[in-house]
């Protein structure tokens, strides 16, 4: 895939995770912005961009967490 594809499929995903937020179905909102995060953080290493790797790598991070949080 191309880093096109990642930033695209990195949006999409965040956007049904904000539609979700919105809705308050949770975890599953969680589910979809980390993917989408993760698919920002892949696009952020190919382009080496810095700034966009600690936003997503923290926001894989802090989602993640969530997870953990709502199952344990």
């Amino acid at each position: 895939m191309t880093n096109l594809h990642y930033r695209w499929i990195g949006t999409g995903t965040y956007l049904v995770g904000m539609v979700l937020t919105a809705m308050n179905i949770y975890p599953f909102n969680l589910w979809w912005h980390v993917v989408g995060a993760f698919f920002w953080t892949v696009a952020a290493i190919q382009v080496k961009d810095k700034p966009l790797l600690v936003i997503e790598g923290i926001a894989v991070i802090t989602y993640g967490l969530g997870i953990v949080a709502y199952f344990y």
